[in-house]
C-alpha cells in the first residue's frame, strides 16, 4: 500500500490522534456508530478500531443507488417572481431514516453522508465501468447568464435524474429580501440562484461590471444559507445524542455522519481589501445576527486609514478614468489579507481563528504565505463552497497564486484537530471531498488559463457549468481611417509559443518597422506578459535601441520622466506591459505606430491604446471620445523647444497586431467571433483593416 494513498493517511493520522492526551470522549455509552458496511463487534468501542473500519468500509464501496438526483431547479417563471425558500431540512434524519428516505432538497441531495438518491451513492457509480462527462448546451432563455455549456456525469444508461427543491433558507431568504428592500429578484440574480442552488460548479466567464454587486449578494446569500443549514443540522444533531446520553436508553442511536475534518466550509478568494470589505458586509447583513463582533476593526484595517483620501472617489476622477478601473481600484487596495468569520445562532464574529471559522476570506497570496510559514492547510480541508471573485484581476496579479490554493484545497489533514471520527461523512475519509466542493469562479473576460483550472481542478460530481462568450468586438470603437495589421504567427506547440513569438517579431517585424522613417520613432510597444517584457526590453539593449520602458514594477519618477522623454521624442520606443496599463491607466502621449507584441486580455486596452496618438490631455475618457469631428489637434516639441500644435489624421496612424491561434479568446474579444475564426483558420497571415 502506498503512502500516498488516502487509507494510509487517514490510518496515521487516527493512531497519531489517538496517543494523544485530553481527547474529546464520545457523547454516551447508549450511543453506537451508523453502521459502516462491514462486519464489527457491538462491544467494541475503540475509536480507533472504529474509524479504521470506516475506511475499511471506503475500499469495499456503498451499494450502487437505485435512483440518482443530478439537478435542482428554483422555480422562477418570471422576472418578478421570488425566489423560494428551501424546505427546512436541517436534520440529517432520525435513526435509520437518513440511510433510507429519499433526501428532501438540494442540500440533503448533495450533503447527505449516504443513501438512495444522494450524491454520495452518485459517487460510488462513478467508479462503475462506463461512466464519463458527458458536455450538454444548455440555453439560458432570457437570463443575463448568457448561453451556458453544461457538464454532467452519466453513470449508466437509461440513468434518470430526480429534479428536488432548492433555494437558500428562510431566514436567510428574509435577510437577502431586507438588503433589497422587499424589491422582487432580478432576473439575473433568480437565473443564477437557480444554478447555484444545485450545487454544480459554475465559472462565469463575462461577468459585466453593471452585474458584480448582484453576483455577489446572490452567491453570499447562497453561502451563508449553506452555512446556516450545516451548523444547524449539526447542532440539531448534537442535542438529540446529548438526550440519548441523558436518557441513558439500552436503545441504540445511530451516529450522524454530518460533519467534516474541520468547521471551515465556505472559502471567499478575493483580489484586494476592497473588494473582500463588500463581501464581509454582505455576510454580515444576509445572516441576521443582531450582534456583530470586531466591525470597527474591519472598517479600519480593510478601508483606507482614517483621512486619507480616495482620489478616485472624487468627481474629477469620472473625467479621468474608465468606469472599470474607478470600480477595480477604488479604496483599499492592499493584495495581502486572510480573515475568519465565525456564525453562530445570534452572533457574528469577524477575525475568529481559522479553526472555529466557518468562512474564511482571503486572498490568494496571503492563503499562500500562511500555508507555506505554518506548513499548515489543514483549515482548508473541509471547504463545501468555494468563492473565486474577480479572477480576471487576480490574472494580473499572480495566478501561480491561485493555483496553489487550489492545489491545496480538500486534502486530508494531517493532524486530528479533535474530530471526532465517527460523525465524519464517508466521502470525507474516502478524500472524496473535493469532488463535493461547489467551486463559483466569476471574470469578466474567458481565458486559456481560467478554463484550464475549471476543466482540471474541479471535479463536482453534482456537475459543472460555464457560460460561452460571444463578443462582437470593439473594432467599431476605433476610429476610422486608422491602419491596422494583424499578422498570425504560425506555431504549432504552445509550450514554444513564446520563442516562437519573440523570433517573428526580432527577425521579421522589428526589422521593418526599423526601415519605415514613419515607425522608426514615435512607436509603443504593447507586451501583455512581463516575462516577454523583460527578454525584449534586454535584446533592444543589446542591440543599442532608444527605447524607455514602463513596467508594473515602475516607481513614480522613473514613470514621468519615461513619459516625458518619449513624448519629447528623446526616446523613439516606449514600451509598456498591460500590467502596467492595468495598475496606473496612464495616458501615454506620443505614438504614430502602435505595436501588439500579443494582443491584450483586456479588450479595452487595445481601443485605448489606439486613442493614444489623439491624446491632447492626461485625460483617458477625452481620449476615447469618439464623437464626430474631422481631425484630433496633437501637441508636439518645436525645434525652439516650445510645444507647437500639429494636425494628426487618422491615416497618419498605423498599428501592427501579432497574434497565434492560441490567442483566439483574445482575438474574438477584439474583432468579433466570427472574423476571429477566420483569422485563424484561413491560409491567410496577414489581415488588414482601417
Amino acid at each position: 500500500m502506498s503512502v500516498d494513498d488516502p487509507t494510509t493517511k487517514l490510518l496515521t493520522l487516527l493512531n497519531v490522534s489517538a496517543t494523544k492526551p485530553g481527547k474529546r470522549k464520545r457523547s454516551g455509552q447508549a450511543v453506537r456508530s451508523a453502521p459502516l458496511g462491514g462486519k464489527r463487534s457491538d462491544k467494541v468501542n475503540d475509536r480507533v478500531y472504529e474509524a479504521a473500519a470506516v475506511v475499511a468500509a471506503s475500499k469495499k464501496g456503498v451499494e450502487k443507488a437505485t435512483e440518482t438526483a443530478q439537478h435542482a431547479v428554483v422555480p422562477s417563471s418570471s422576472s418578478t417572481a421570488a425566489i423560494a425558500a428551501a424546505p427546512d431540512s436541517d436534520d440529517e434524519g432520525t435513526g435509520a431514516a437518513s440511510s433510507s428516505s429519499q433526501p428532501s432538497d438540494a442540500f440533503s441531495v448533495h450533503f447527505a453522508s449516504e443513501g438512495p438518491g444522494s450524491h454520495a451513492a452518485l459517487l460510488a457509480d462513478l467508479a462503475l465501468p462506463g461512466s464519463q462527462w458527458e458536455p450538454k448546451v444548455v440555453e439560458s432563455g432570457s437570463s443575463d447568464l448568457g448561453k451556458v455549456v453544461h457538464f454532467s456525469h452519466v453513470t449508466a444508461k437509461g440513468a434518470k435524474g430526480k429534479e428536488v427543491a432548492g433555494g437558500p433558507h428562510a431566514n436567510v431568504l428574509a435577510s437577502w429580501d431586507t438588503l433589497r428592500k422587499s424589491e422582487p429578484p432580478t432576473t439575473f440574480q433568480q437565473k443564477l440562484m437557480s444554478r447555484l442552488s444545485t450545487y454544480e460548479d459554475f465559472y462565469h466567464s463575462s461577468l459585466p461590471i453593471a452585474d458584480r454587486a448582484s453576483a455577489r449578494e446572490t452567491i453570499a446569500c447562497h453561502a451563508v444559507s449553506h452555512a446556516i443549514k450545516t451548523r444547524r443540522r449539526i447542532l440539531k444533531n448534537n442535542e438529540r445524542l446529548a438526550h440519548a446520553a441523558a436518557a441513558a436508553s439500552s436503545e441504540d442511536v445511530e451516529v450522524p455522519r454530518d460533519q467534516g475534518f474541520t468547521r471551515p466550509k465556505v472559502l471567499i478568494l478575493a483580489p484586494m481589501r476592497n473588494s473582500a470589505l463588500e463581501w464581509v458586509r454582505l455576510l454580515e447583513r444576509l445572516s441576521g445576527c443582531p450582534q456583530v463582533d470586531n466591525k470597527g476593526r474591519l472598517e479600519k484595517e480593510f478601508n483606507l486609514p482614517q483621512g486619507a483620501v480616495d482620489k478616485l472617489t472624487q468627481p474629477e476622477a469620472r473625467d479621468r478614468y474608465p468606469s472599470d478601473h474607478l470600480e477595480t481600484f477604488r479604496g483599499n487596495i492592499d493584495d495581502n489579507f486572510l480573515l475568519g468569520v465565525k456564525l453562530t445562532r445570534k452572533s457574528l464574529k469577524l477575525f475568529s481563528a481559522f479553526y472555529e471559522s466557518d468562512f474564511i476570506v482571503a486572498s490568494p497570496l496571503a492563503l499562500r504565505l500562511a500555508i507555506e510559514k505554518d506548513r499548515d492547510n489543514d483549515f482548508l480541508s473541509s471547504i463545501e463552497v468555494l468563492i473565486t471573485d474577480q479572477m480576471d484581476v487576480l490574472a494580473m496579479q499572480n495566478w501561480d497564486h491561485l493555483q496553489f490554493v487550489m492545489n491545496n484545497l480538500n486534502n486530508l489533514p494531517k493532524e486530528s484537530h479533535d474530530t471526532d471520527f465517527s460523525r465524519v461523512k464517508q466521502w470525507y475519509l474516502d478524500g472524496q471531498a473535493g469532488q463535493m466542493r461547489q467551486s463559483i469562479l466569476l471574470s469578466s473576460y474567458d481565458s486559456p488559463e481560467m478554463r484550464s483550472l475549471f476543466s482540471s481542478k474541479l471535479a463536482n460530481v453534482a456537475g459543472k457549468s460555464r457560460t460561452i462568450s460571444e463578443p462582437s468586438g470593439v473594432m467599431n470603437q476605433v476610429r476610422e481611417g486608422i491602419r491596422q495589421t494583424f499578422t498570425r504567427i504560425e506555431c504549432a506547440n504552445l509550450q514554444a509559443e513564446h520563442d516562437v513569438r519573440f523570433n517573428y517579431f526580432t527577425q521579421k517585424t522589428l526589422p521593418k518597422l526599423l526601415k519605415s522613417a514613419l515607425s522608426a520613432s514615435k512607436t509603443l510597444l504593447f507586451v501583455p506578459s512581463y516575462f516577454d517584457f523583460v527578454r525584449l526590453t534586454d535584446y533592444m539593449t543589446q542591440e543599442g535601441m532608444s527605447f524607455a520602458s514602463l513596467s508594473e514594477y515602475s516607481e513614480g519618477k522613473e514613470i514621468a520622466r519615461a513619459r516625458q522623454q518619449f513624448v519629447a521624442g528623446k526616446k523613439n520606443f516606449l514600451v509598456v506591459t498591460e500590467r502596467f496599463h492595468f495598475y496606473r491607466r496612464y495616458v501615454l502621449r506620443g505614438p504614430q505606430t502602435v505595436v501588439f507584441y500579443g494582443l491584450p486580455e483586456h479588450k479595452e486596452y487595445f481601443v485605448e491604446a489606439l486613442a493614444f496618438p489623439f491624446a491632447t490631455s492626461t485625460s483617458l475618457v477625452e481620449a476615447l471620445d469618439l464623437r464626430p469631428s474631422s481631425k484630433k489637434v496633437k501637441r508636439s516639441e518645436g525645434e525652439d523647444g516650445q510645444e507647437e500644435e500639429l494636425e494628426l489624421d487618422p491615416s497618419d496612424v498605423s498599428v501592427v497586431a501579432q497574434y497565434t491561434r492560441y490567442d483566439l479568446l483574445r482575438l474574438q474579444r477584439i474583432v468579433g467571433v466570427e472574423l476571429a475564426r477566420r483569422m485563424v483558420e484561413e491560409s491567410r497571415t496577414t489581415w488588414r483593416f482601417t
